[in-house]
């Protein structure tokens, strides 16, 4: 008996190994990729939960206003930063609970809007033109306030804002709720 070859006469048969490596690389970057996919996909999921509902902006203006301290020493420029501060934040409450620009207007154009829109009665109506009028002359002239008045004023403002704020807005973020 002569050579005996274990695939026959013309020697070792070739195995297609350049076709197994190729497959053997493709599997592991498929799995690569679908771990990947898979932990991105988690941390994406777990991103979203963490994230907290928005609150609306009615309450979001509420709470810049109520967040709102004077700086001190409280001195004109600290004054006229705080009332101007103070008036904008409030004025950006009324656009958004009754839709006209409040802060676009002048005082003067603003009693209109205001007079048709709060419902507070006239004293409460006359007391925030008052603040307004008063935020205006410590603004825009040489008057000067307290820090005594200003935390008054802004007292004022927070129960304003309180008793503007619609009901079903301010049952949604009360602590009772959450």
């Amino acid at each position: 008996m002569g050579d005996t070859l274990p695939n026959g006469n013309r020697g070792l048969a070739e195995y297609p190994f350049h076709l197994t490596l190729w497959h053997g690389l493709a599997l592991i970057l498929g799995l690569a990729l679908l771990g990947w996919g898979i932990w991105y996909y988690r941390k994406q999921r777990a991103l979203r939960a963490a994230q907290k509902p928005k609150d609306p902006p009615l309450v979001v203006c509420q709470k810049q206003i109520e967040a709102l301290t004077p700086a001190l020493p409280f001195a004109k420029p600290e004054q006229v930063h705080y009332y101007y501060q103070l008036g904008l934040m409030f004025r950006e409450f009324l656009e958004e609970l009754y839709g006209f620009q409040a802060t676009d207007l002048t005082l003067r154009e603003l009693k209109k809007p205001l007079s048709r829109h709060i419902s507070l009665g006239p004293q409460t109506l006359e007391e925030i033109l008052q603040f307004f009028e008063r935020s205006e002359m410590i603004k825009f002239s040489e008057d000067q306030a307290s820090l005594e008045h200003a935390q008054r004023d802004h007292q004022n403002v927070c129960s304003w804002v309180r008793a503007l704020m619609p009901s079903h807005t301010s049952q949604a973020t009360s602590p009772a709720s959450i």
